[in-house]
């Protein structure tokens, strides 16, 4: 591991040019000393009466200089070629070494002039090596800055901390889907403006019925003992499905046609619901169970959708998604029997909440939370994001009944940044348009509504008022008024 707390020693090479040259790599060096960078050059460093060669051939190879700072222009390139003058002596020395340095970095040329044909001056045993470039007046500094930052070990970018393979890539995936492709082909029309964008949702929408049916499972009371693994290995296999959505969900939000949006994203929302009931043909329809992996999918894909937008901040468009009205089917081949709210996205998952729920002598409070959480490693769309658009969901008046189950598992008492801006008036205004209340004083009074008040009043599932705490509950009704 490199030391950056030494300080670092060069040997700044060079020729005689001229005497602004010459000014020019002294103004270089005293910088250089005045910046903790100890500096070997000959103006200062060279005696009267000492060997030229032997001094050269001394910081060559001296072990102590980290770097050789090779001030390459035209004359330099000439006599370093030509091997003529001090610095050919100086190359002889240093070029047989150029390839003994494993790391490659002990030689550093630094260009301070270009030729007619703006070709940088460097000598050939130099060509091919990674410089810093000098000869622009206009961007010296920031070449200063690289130089300084090279010499002293603080790059201005480190290479980013080695994570960990993402948990959806641990084991091959049985599911095939175009979706992720068909997603990046909806990004690029809209992008660019070019191609056929309805034709394009159509070919996702398709694609991600192909990805559904392929995440069919059927319970077998035979294989009770490994149902749990064999439904959380079906749900990590529906990841790629959920990157493809929320990358549609992003590309048709930031093109800013709002009632686009929501017609896409709705109807790409609805035709999940019918994998809720068995297929006939499959004969899963004897155990309910079989349709759990199904129904976390309806929950985490239309909890992202609102979280999506939340963060787009098209608070209009989350809002007709939270109060929009879907066709609830009777089953899965059958008609559409009624009318339903976002409700319907989040029913209770019995073996996933129930059968997996149990862990040692422990049972989990909310398993569909914690595999939501783990599974939260979009950027820009972490854990809390999608608590909050849990909590909105979960007191907007038109999805009565809607459980928090991600947001159950936040246990902060800090509260999320809506409920915290909506204590000024402007800043009410992006909830107020997500809840469809046009006053402050209207969400005082949703807050402790009877049904707020039973859902996230302190109990057994939010632990000492966090929840009512998460909503900002207390200071908004000091602000407006109870």
């Amino acid at each position: 591991m490199s030391d950056s707390t030494k300080t670092p020693r060069v040997f700044i090479s060079y020729s005689w040019t001229s005497g602004d040259h010459v000014s020019r790599v002294a103004e270089l060096g005293t910088r250089l000393m005045d910046d903790g960078v100890d500096v070997v050059l000959d103006q200062w460093s060279l005696e009267d009466g000492q060997d030229v060669t032997a001094f050269m051939e001394s910081m060559v190879s001296d072990p102590t200089i980290d770097r050789i700072l090779v001030i390459a222009d035209m004359s330099y390139a000439e006599k370093a070629d030509g091997r003529s003058g001090g610095v050919g002596t100086e190359t002889q020395i240093i070029s047989p070494g150029i390839y003994a340095d494993i790391k490659q970095t002990k030689v550093l040329p630094l260009i301070f002039e270009r030729d007619a044909n703006d070709a940088v001056c460097v000598p050939t045993f130099l060509k091919g090596r990674k410089y810093i470039d000098f000869s622009d007046p206009d961007s010296e500094e920031a070449s200063y800055d690289r130089l300084l930052r090279n010499l002293h070990q603080a790059p201005e970018l480190t290479k980013p901390k080695l994570g960990k393979k993402p948990a959806h890539l641990a084991k091959p995936s049985t599911v095939t889907s175009r979706s992720s492709t068909v997603a990046k082909r909806i990004r690029t029309i809209v992008e660019s403006g070019r191609g056929n964008l309805s034709f394009a949702i159509n070919d996702f929408a398709e694609a991600m019925e192909d990805t559904l049916e392929d995440l069919r499972i059927l319970y077998d009371r035979e294989q009770d003992d490994i149902w749990c693994k064999t439904i959380e290995e079906n749900i990590r296999q529906s990841l790629p499905l959920r990157d493809s959505f929320v990358e549609v969900c992003s590309t048709i939000l930031a093109a800013n046609n709002e009632q686009n949006a929501v017609e896409t994203i709705s109807d790409l929302l609805q035709q999940l619901l019918r994998y809720k009931h068995p297929k006939r043909d499959t004969g899963g329809g004897i155990f309910e169970i079989s349709q759990d992996n199904y129904r976390f999918i309806c929950y985490e894909l239309f909890l992202y959708a609102v979280a999506v937008s939340i963060r787009f901040k098209a608070y209009a468009v989350a809002e007709q998604l939270m109060s929009a009205s879907y066709l609830e089917p009777r089953d899965f081949d059958g008609d559409y029997s009624h009318n339903s709210s976002a409700r319907a996205f989040n029913e209770h998952a019995k073996s996933i909440n129930e059968m997996c729920a149990v862990e040692g002598n422990t049972r989990r409070t909310s398993k569909t939370g914690d595999w939501i959480k783990e599974r939260a490693t979009l950027r820009g769309l972490g854990f809390r994001m999608l608590c909050q658009a849990d909590a909105v969901l979960a007191i907007h008046p038109k999805v009565y009944g809607w459980w928090p189950r991600s947001m159950i598992l936040s246990f902060r008492e800090s509260p999320f940044d809506l409920f915290v801006k909506a204590e000024t008036p402007e800043g009410f205004r992006s909830l107020g348009i997500l809840l469809g209340l046009s006053k402050p004083q209207q969400l005082v009074e949703l807050l402790h509504s009877k049904e707020v008040q039973q859902t996230f009043g302190s109990g057994h599932h939010f632990r000492f008022g966090s929840g009512l705490a998460q909503l900002n509950a207390k200071t908004l009704s000091e602000i407006y008024g109870r």
